[in-house]
């Protein structure tokens, strides 16, 4: 946790690690919690409080990395040089999350604790999703819809964004090759060049990623709304594949940081400085 938030100076970075955080100890445990302890008396609440945490931090996510394509767009293609600037980007922050918030609201009656009978198999399940009642009701389709065009409508903008962010990358490569003068500036230009193409590659696939995990999780909607039994009539091949595709909105956090130690040396050491506790000591044993 302090590694993975101090690594990222920007402030959108921050923010989108925080969420992340917020995500991995609010509704991991939540999960794990239910799984182990499926006969507890507040299944109902718990579940009601994992949907809420896994789908607003899910979406928060999405509005944050479009503040971060944004930035840069604003950086390279229109050479703003501060970009949002970070009195706005709290702002949009600010913003995101009452938005963001007050759009979940539903979700106290739309999930919970439901339970599914198995015909071919005669077994019961009990799970934490849409609720059967919820599936037949007037409130979940406009809730789903609404959702669901936010998700769509932030995937239209990524790709027209991050489209406009290569091309003008490779078009400033392009010319970089022309430049033969100015042999100092042009290895400096061209490793901020470097530095910028390799970091919106990087958020390039943990957008990927985002919509991937909600694209599963969105199919798995619209089939139960459309046949609220057809979870009874699956096979358990199916069955699994299905309930994996519901773990959509928390997938999307867990890769998050897989992603940055893939793609940052600099992170995997300051990880691997966290597990021998060597990081500490540079903030918390150091003489004053």
């Amino acid at each position: 946790v302090y590694s993975y938030y101090h690594l990222l100076s920007h402030l959108s970075n921050q923010y989108l690690a925080l969420i992340d955080i917020i995500n991995v100890t609010l509704a991991l445990p939540a999960l794990l919690y239910l799984t182990i302890y499926n006969h507890t008396d507040n299944f109902n609440e718990t579940c009601i409080f994992l949907s809420y945490v896994a789908l607003w931090t899910a979406t928060l996510s999405g509005d944050v990395l479009i503040l971060i394509a944004v930035d840069r767009y604003l950086k390279l293609c229109l050479l703003r040089r501060t970009g949002l600037g970070e009195p706005l980007i709290k702002k949009l922050f600010a913003l995101i999350i009452l938005v963001t918030s007050g759009m979940y609201v539903p979700i106290r009656w739309i999930f919970g604790k439901d339970t599914v009978y198995m015909f071919s198999y005669n077994v019961r399940i009990t799970y934490c999703y849409i609720r059967t009642e919820s599936k037949l009701g007037s409130l979940v389709m406009p809730f789903f819809t609404l959702t669901s065009s936010t998700t769509a409508a932030t995937m239209t903008l990524f790709v027209v964004l991050y489209f406009q962010i290569i091309r003008k990358l490779r078009e400033l490569s392009g010319k970089n090759e022309k430049l033969k003068s100015g042999r100092e500036d042009d290895t400096r230009g061209r490793s901020q060049r470097e530095a910028m193409h390799k970091s919106s590659v990087v958020f390039i696939v943990i957008t990927a990623v985002f919509f991937f995990s909600y694209v599963l999780y969105y199919s798995t909607v619209i089939v139960s709304v459309m046949d609220p039994l057809v979870e009874g009539s699956l096979g358990p091949s199916t069955k699994a594949i299905f309930d994996l595709a519901k773990f959509g909105p928390l997938i999307n956090h867990v890769t998050n940081p897989f992603i940055y130690g893939y793609s940052s040396a600099r992170f995997r050491n300051e990880v691997v400085k966290i597990i021998t506790f060597k990081a500490f000591d540079r903030d918390f044993f150091k003489r004053r």
